[in-house]
């Protein structure tokens, strides 16, 4: 007898990131929802990007944060459930899943007919986006970077971790 193979958790990490991106054309907010509902919390409320940045900053809420995107992409190669983002203060904020896999040179998509250069390797990400800024889209053919591509602004993002409670 054939028993089912349970997908392991960067499968459906994977798997969960697809499907939210595809349910969400130009709304980061939920594509990220998405993904910590049906992994972390399928209570969990729909939190706009800011609120959401809020929210997972508060150790309570069961979220660590992440030193760095070298960190979470080493959790998302895990299959933990890592968050990264900016809150805009008077704005929507923008928040993107780290996926986990091979890292890539940020750039390489075109704005205003120009291909926008590289910053650096970094992981890649899921995030959406209403906004025309083509390297806030990706199915993972983009990084954790591209949203922002700005250097001095990505400082800024900060990454978490779901840390699931025993």
């Amino acid at each position: 007898m054939r028993t089912a193979v349970k997908a392991s958790a960067v499968e459906l990490l994977c798997e969960v990131a697809q499907q939210a991106y595809l349910h969400n054309p130009g709304n980061c907010s939920g594509a990220v929802h998405d993904v910590i509902r049906k992994l972390v919390n399928p209570a969990a409320p729909y939190r706009l990007a800011n609120a959401l940045m809020g929210y997972l900053a508060n150790p309570a809420n069961g979220w660590s944060k992440v030193r760095d995107y070298a960190e979470a992409s080493a959790l998302a190669d895990r299959g933990v459930v890592v968050v990264g983002g900016l809150a805009e203060p008077g704005g929507h904020g923008h928040v993107i899943v780290v996926l986990p896999g091979r890292w890539r040179p940020s750039g390489g998509y075109k704005v205003d007919g120009r291909l926008m250069p590289s910053h650096g390797m970094f992981p890649p990400a899921m995030s959406t986006s209403l906004g025309p800024w083509p390297g806030a889209v990706s199915d993972g053919d983009k990084t954790v970077f591209d949203p922002w591509d700005n250097v001095q602004v990505f400082k800024h993002v900060t990454f978490w971790a779901w840390q699931k409670k025993s």
